[in-house]
């Protein structure tokens, strides 16, 4: 009768409601899945019940009635996934044993129930907005699903799907909930299938459009050191002894200082002797010539002139016994103080001296980028030791041959500093140049190298 109809549909909406209990009350997903599997279980009277949740098209069990924690490499689990996947390919509950009007293939679900000794294997789909988000396999020793319990089992799992997809979204970390929404959006604008695809390729072509359109400076990068517009090798001027030096490398001098100084005692005996052999000469000219002996007198007179000019050459090299600095300068190389004493010959390069107020930039372009810096003026610099600070230079000249450097050609471009030069510039230091050759599309920008590679690659 209607009325015993009615009543039945109330018990078993009481019996839905009683079973979605703990599920709506549970905050975390997979509390929620395990009560569940724990409710199915018990109200079915099944062995065991496990959710698989399908993920990348891939059904994977995330609970199993009565065991909170199991592996996924499990054999056992392993089987009951193979089982879901029959139940999801086919979009449909599968039964083992199968009533004798059900099209469904259930081979997969008579070789776990045959492994497993089970009596009973039915899987179940579960539609989420119309759509199959997940799979709920019940297992039983004995009798067969009946209708009534079937029927029960789908309205649990349509009741209880809502709030599993809530929980599972908000357990997801914030990256995931913003993809997941991202593609929701995308999804009523684009189409429910392929949405990420569509997505990639709209995206791909607004970046190929923004770089094709889009103009950016291009600059060439090299490498530059920074040298001194005047060096100067400091050798010593005659053979000898050092007598003292207090430079070191590094060390700052003014135009005039004293580098080093030669010791000058064997100078000055020798001044001394050659001034007491020219006195005697000049004695024995006079006499010669009071007693008239004309030859004698010849003969002191070239004496005094070989005297006078060996005066001049010791008197010569007692001034420049002390080397002065030519230019005020910094100190590059040499440290002679540990070499007070030692013989020196005439020639040798003991110092090597630079000036700091005339620098200038040398830049290593190479080969493959000198055709783009037909008409460059200007650039900007980056030292090694400060990379924060651009300098801003000026291009006066590019020499026109090559120079082999590393296995490679570089062209040396000279450049001048805009503005005063540092006083923590010193000759020899490093850094990046990048020279401004023009606005040049960015995709120009991003593929010429890989371009210009194929280019030579594929000429045949």
């Amino acid at each position: 009768s209607a009325v015993s109809h009615s009543k039945s549909e109330v018990e078993k909406l009481a019996v839905v409601l009683d079973s979605l209990t703990e599920v709506n009350a549970a905050e975390r997903y997979e509390v929620a899945v395990m009560s569940l599997c724990n409710t199915l279980a018990s109200r079915m009277n099944c062995r065991r019940v496990s959710l698989g949740w399908l993920e990348r098209g891939i059904v994977r069990v995330k609970g199993i009635s009565r065991t909170e924690k199991f592996d996924r490499r499990m054999e056992a689990v392993e089987a009951i996934e193979k089982t879901m996947e029959e139940s999801l390919s086919q979009d449909d509950e599968v039964f083992f044993p199968a009533p004798r009007e059900t099209a469904s293939i259930n081979r997969m679900h008579e070789k776990f129930a045959t492994e497993k000794g089970v009596h009973a294997v039915c899987s179940d789909p579960i539609r989420h907005e119309d759509q199959c988000v997940a799979v709920v396999c019940l297992e039983r020793d004995i009798d067969e699903f009946s209708p009534i319990e079937l029927q029960e089992l789908r309205v649990i799992c349509d009741q209880g799907v809502h709030r599993l997809v809530q929980l599972k979204e908000k357990d997801r970390w914030f990256g995931a909930r913003m993809a997941a929404a991202l593609r929701r959006q995308c999804a009523r604008l684009l189409g429910p299938e392929d949405t990420w695809k569509k997505v990639a390729a709209l995206v791909v072509v607004g970046v190929l459009a923004a770089c094709w359109f889009t103009k950016l400076p291009y600059r060439v990068e090299g490498d530059f050191i920074l040298r001194s517009d005047e060096m100067r090798v400091i050798s010593a001027p005659f053979d000898g002894f050092l007598g003292d030096s207090k430079l070191r490398p590094g060390d700052i001098v003014q135009q005039g200082d004293v580098l080093l100084e030669l010791k000058t005692d064997d100078l000055l005996l020798e001044e001394a002797a050659t001034i007491a052999n020219l006195a005697r000469f000049q004695r024995e000219m006079e006499d010669a010539r009071a007693e008239k002996r004309l030859a004698e007198m010849r003969i002191a007179q070239a004496q005094i002139a070989d005297a006078e000019a060996r005066l001049a050459t010791v008197r010569y090299r007692l001034g420049l016994a002390q080397v002065t600095t030519p230019f005020a300068g910094e100190v590059l190389e040499g440290s002679l103080r540990n070499r007070i004493g030692s013989a020196l010959n005439k020639g040798e390069a003991l110092l090597r001296l630079a000036r700091i107020d005339r620098l200038y930039v040398e830049v290593e372009i190479a080969e493959r980028d000198i055709g783009d810096l037909r008409d460059v003026k200007t650039g900007e610099i980056a030292f090694v030791s400060r990379p924060a600070e651009r300098i801003p230079v000026r291009v006066v000249q590019i020499e026109p041959a090559a120079v082999p450097k590393e296995q490679r050609n570089v062209f040396l471009s000279r450049c001048e500093v805009e503005g005063e030069l540092a006083d923590w510039w010193r000759p020899g230091m490093s850094g990046v140049c990048k020279l401004n050759v023009g606005d040049r599309r960015l995709l120009l920008i991003m593929t010429h190298r890989t371009v210009d590679f194929l280019r030579m690659w594929l000429w045949w």
